[in-house]
């Protein structure tokens, strides 16, 4: 049974929620933005893999195979699903570290970085081996309860944001007027994450210090490291 435009609710949904993801892109820094896409992508992962978790160990471990006429290899689609959700997990896990170790260049283009997109794939691929199946009836978790769940996640996301916003390097960053200054006898910026920032750093102006210090010796000798 179809329904009309105005009452398709999948529809709207599915025009508004990209809509205000994108025009709350354009008023919020990107690693706000980063990190609560990040969040959601491991809590929806979370809350599927813990759905098809039980199925797929029965699928997986004890052999257990679908024999229902019609739906033969069904069983394929539900051990897709929990793959897709892992690797989803698995993608914002790496995305949120990767913020919080300060962007490091080593960590683009490696194995870690592309197990999740690996897994999704492998995922992608069971369920297109599945059969199709109709579903009669779906249900949508409370509205209320997803509406808080979204706003919580973006609240600790913008916190989380905010506290690295002084390490993202350029054109991501931005400096502001209420950071601490370094004078000039003390021109070594130290960050939130423990690196230090020489005024030759690519990433010094974009840097809040929470030290300042006299000399690039002077940092490595209190133990902080180059931050690019």
């Amino acid at each position: 049974m179809s329904v009309r435009a105005s009452d398709n609710r999948v529809l709207q949904a599915s025009i508004l929620a990209p809509a205000f993801y994108w025009s709350l892109g354009a008023f919020v820094e990107p690693p706000q933005m980063s990190n609560t896409a990040a969040l959601l992508q491991i809590i929806a992962g979370l809350f599927v893999m813990r759905r098809y978790a039980p199925q797929s160990y029965e699928i997986v471990i004890l052999g257990k195979r679908s024999t229902e006429k019609g739906a033969e290899g069904s069983h394929l689609a539900i051990y897709g699903c929990f793959l897709l959700a892992l690797g989803s997990v698995w993608g914002g896990g790496y995305s949120l570290l990767y913020h919080f170790m300060d962007q490091p260049q080593s960590w683009i283009g490696t194995t870690a970085s592309g197990f999740g997109r690996a897994l999704q794939a492998a995922g992608f691929w069971l369920v297109l081996m599945s059969p199709d199946v109709i579903m009669k009836q779906v249900k949508l978790s409370s509205q209320i309860w997803t509406v808080a769940l979204i706003g919580i996640v973006a609240a600790v996301a913008f916190t989380l944001g905010s506290w690295r916003a002084g390490d993202i390097p350029a054109p991501y960053g931005v400096a502001r007027d209420d950071w601490p200054v370094c004078t000039e006898k003390a021109p070594v910026k130290i960050s939130q994450a423990g690196k230090y920032h020489p005024p030759s750093s690519r990433h010094y102006n974009v840097t809040k210090p929470v030290r300042c210090l006299a000399s690039i010796g002077a940092a490595q000798a209190a133990g902080y490291t180059f931050g690019g």
